[in-house]
């Protein structure tokens, strides 16, 4: 887990605070909001009291936060065990309460009965909206709105997090170890939804490309759009082999703009624009070049999932014939097990 997470931190952009230091203003202000607060004995008002740094870099922000982080990483960690989940229930993830019917199915009989037909029929429920680009539904409309909730709950409580990742200032790490992620059960939900979903299709999806070890760590995020915040992103590739982006937007919650245009794997100089519907999730591999457009009002809030191989190895070739994955290998079960029941 610690080795994950050191990865994840290396990978996603947090590392060593050595290209950020604290104003002697800013450590006063902290200082006496901490004295203030520890009558209270409360992780959750220490923290709450903290002056967190913020966001401004809109590209290679990875260290800006860090020194703040390090310094205040358990004080935050024992604030969100503290804050907790309001739905405990998305602390136990099961596929028959939240993830898509038709997927749910279709892997459940995968699994009971592995065979190429019925890996087809878990293929089918993801159409190839660009060349290397691969959308569906993974979650129910009311477990995107179980997550959104949680989410809307961490920002309204005052519980400094830290940004997700270099490009993006507006979002969240969900992790249980990362200093400065968000550590009140979501990561156990996000976890566990990568080993029996997200890690299984994208090696169904890009089997040629991930081999053995090529998708054993992985890093989580949110990120929101909004004309005001992030209002578009520059053209990036991931630090991952494969990306999940889950659109987290209900039906109904309008916003314009935001597509992701992507690069042709095939042509360079040829792009094409994907448009997200409510719970979308996009599977891609993170080497496909792709930007977000400028959202022109409302937000967007995604979900995204990196997964790499250790030490942040990220595989862009294809692997030899005799490398890749079987399909038995493609949809074993992953070490927490009991979630994948069909009855649950």
């Amino acid at each position: 887990m610690r080795r994950r997470l050191a990865t994840s931190v290396r990978i996603a952009t947090l590392g060593i605070a050595q290209h950020h230091t604290f104003t002697n203003m800013r450590l006063l202000a902290t200082t006496l909001s901490l004295a203030a607060a520890r009558a209270a004995d409360s992780p959750s008002e220490l923290a709450r009291a903290l002056i967190p740094p913020a966001p401004v870099a809109k590209s290679d922000g990875e260290f800006e936060e860090a020194e703040f982080y390090q310094r205040h990483g358990e004080l935050l960690r024992a604030a969100w065990r503290e804050h907790g989940l309001a739905d405990a229930s998305l602390a136990d993830f099961r596929s028959a309460a939240v993830v898509a019917p038709a997927l749910a199915d279709a892997v459940n009989a995968l699994r009971e009965q592995p065979s190429p037909e019925r890996e087809a029929d878990v293929r089918a429920l993801f159409n190839e909206t660009a060349p290397g680009v691969f959308c569906g539904q993974l979650l129910k409309a009311d477990a995107i709105a179980g997550l959104r909730a949680e989410l809307a709950r961490v920002a309204a409580s005052g519980i400094p997090t830290r940004r997700p990742n270099g490009m993006n200032r507006y979002g969240v790490i969900l992790d249980d170890e990362v200093d400065g992620a968000v550590s009140n059960g979501l990561a156990s939900f996000v976890r566990a939804m990568v080993d029996a979903y997200v890690r299984p299709l994208g090696r169904m999806l890009f089997a040629e490309l991930v081999g053995a070890g090529d998708d054993a760590e992985y890093f989580a995020f949110t990120v929101r759009y909004r004309p005001d915040e992030d209002a578009t992103l520059a053209e990036h590739r991931d630090a991952s082999v494969v990306t999940l982006n889950l659109n987290l937007n209900a039906p109904g919650e309008g916003y314009g703009g935001s597509a992701l245009a992507f690069q042709d794997a095939r042509e360079p100089s040829a792009s094409h624009t994907v448009e997200f519907t409510p719970g979308m999730a996009l599977i891609h591999q993170g080497a496909l070049r792709h930007a977000a457009l400028p959202i022109e009002h409302g937000a967007r809030e995604n979900l995204i999932v990196w997964l790499f191989g250790a030490d942040g190895y990220v595989r862009a070739a294809p692997r030899p014939e005799a490398e890749r994955l079987s399909l038995e290998e493609r949809w074993g079960l992953p070490r927490h097990g009991s979630f994948l029941h069909p009855e649950l």
